[in-house]
């Protein structure tokens, strides 16, 4: 497990193999449903953008600032007005690695966290003068000494720090590229990935003060989350695509495990994967490659989180669990 979380955003069926199509080295497995995924109640219609397990807990964000968590009880709102009490859509949620605050982004610059174990939040307007959207927010490191990434809408990465006061610092770097940054994540606190709808992955060793172009060429399609790791990078996108890269990012191998667009990817140390995305599918690997099936919902499903349970969410409110 890396140092900052459970996972980055697997699901489905153990009885979806003996269903499924091998279709050789670099193929895919398909089905048509999945009946361990459960549709639960949710205590809002507005869409959910992500979700994250975090200390033993689901959680949530969404549209008009809504965060939900997972109790004993089923979900509940626990904050009904974003970080800053102006209903600001949340895009993306991050936990520190001690599972102590929960970090949020979203709407016109606004980003935040929640401490899990006060209840309060500490939000930000515009950290940068700039009320961009942030559409992925990666949080490294133990709270109070944790450094955030932020993807905005207008091609840059804004970072934040903590000073000696303990205060955060940010300060914004460049991809270079002038398309939306729509997913990022780190393999280490300076080491990672970015991904924008312009069809392009960018690489950072030095924590995004600079941005290398890495890929994917030919690729065609936007480009939606990543999961960044030492060996390989993994990319997901519209069209269903979905590719490997090796760990220079030199060679990109395509999968397409089904036609609807792919919104999120989630990976654990136990080697376990989830996605989700277009018309209730969701994404799995397994031994004859990668398999895509449908969930209960035919609505779009936006986020993804591995856990106890492991959830998916996405358009009106959608909760799916899957135990």
């Amino acid at each position: 497990m890396d140092e900052r979380r459970l996972s980055r955003r697997s699901l489905l069926a153990t009885g979806a193999i003996a269903g499924a199509t091998a279709l050789g080295v670099g193929g895919v497995a398909s089905a048509t449903a999945n009946s361990e995924w459960v549709e639960v109640d949710s205590p809002t219609g507005n869409a959910l953008y992500d979700t994250v397990f975090a200390a033993g807990k689901s959680y949530a964000v969404g549209s008009g600032g809504n965060v939900l968590r997972r109790g004993s009880d089923g979900w509940t709102i626990v904050v009904a007005d974003g970080v800053t009490g102006d209903n600001k859509t949340l895009h993306a949620c991050d936990t520190t690695s001690d599972g102590k605050y929960l970090w949020m982004c979203g709407s016109s610059g606004r980003v935040g966290y929640y401490d899990l174990e006060t209840g309060t939040m500490q939000g930000y307007t515009s950290p940068v003068n700039n009320g961009t959207t942030y559409n992925d927010v990666v949080a490294w490191g133990r709270s109070g000494k944790e450094r955030v990434y932020l993807a905005t809408s207008s091609g840059r990465v804004v970072v934040g720090t903590r000073d000696s006061s303990g205060a955060m610092q940010w300060h914004t770097t460049d991809t270079g590229g002038g398309y939306t940054v729509n997913g990022i994540d780190f393999y280490e606190r300076k080491k990672g990935h970015a991904v924008t709808n312009g069809e392009a992955v960018y690489a950072t060793k030095d924590g995004g003060e600079t941005w290398d172009h890495v890929g994917i060429e030919f690729s065609q399609v936007p480009l939606n989350d990543v999961v960044s790791r030492p060996d390989h990078v993994y990319v997901v996108g519209g069209s269903g695509q979905l590719y490997r890269g090796d760990r220079h990012c030199t060679r990109w191998t395509p999968f397409s495990p089904g036609s609807k667009e792919l919104s999120a990817i989630v990976h654990n140390d136990d080697g376990e994967w989830l996605g989700c995305g277009g018309s209730g599918r969701a994404l799995r690997k397994q031994w004859a490659g990668w398999g895509e099936y449908q969930t209960p919902v035919g609505l779009h499903l936006n986020g993804c989180a591995l856990g106890n349970p492991d959830v998916v969410v996405g358009d009106s409110g959608t909760i799916l669990e899957r135990t």
